[in-house]
């Protein structure tokens, strides 16, 4: 979530090494082991039942939600994503496409998903309709 200038992370990677960094689990140089890094926890598709994670957000108009992978943010400084989040002269598919080839140009060691959602102000048409919208 991109609020206000502030870049904040609202998801959980789950990896062992994620794990085993928010368990303190760390060499003195600060990383777990190598082996490790790329190792899921919890994925869709080997049982049925699936432990799912929600951490439920409430974006202003003019928020930003960069929904992205590891190729991304392993290789683009978040000083850098910010300056492309901030800027105005850029249309969001703009930002997206300069967020990829930043990402490219680190070295693109990893696939690069980036999608881009722009909260809008909710017009008075659509404050009208949800009102008039019949809850059951």
């Amino acid at each position: 979530l991109y609020e206000r200038g502030r870049l904040i992370q609202v998801s959980e990677e789950h990896s062992i090494e994620a794990e085993q960094r928010s368990l303190g689990m760390t060499n003195p140089v600060g990383s777990t082991n190598p082996l490790m890094r790329n190792v899921l926890t919890r994925v869709l598709g080997l049982s049925e039942k699936v432990t799912d994670y929600t951490n439920p957000i409430r974006p202003d108009a003019g928020d930003q939600i960069l929904l992205c992978s590891d190729g991304l943010v392993d290789y683009v400084p978040l000083q850098s994503i910010k300056t492309v989040l901030d800027d105005p002269s850029l249309s969001r598919e703009r930002k997206v496409d300069a967020l990829v080839d930043e990402a490219n140009r680190a070295g693109g060691g990893d696939n690069i998903t980036v999608i881009l959602v722009e909260v809008m102000k909710e017009g008075p048409w659509h404050k009208l309709r949800r009102r008039m919208t019949v809850k059951r």
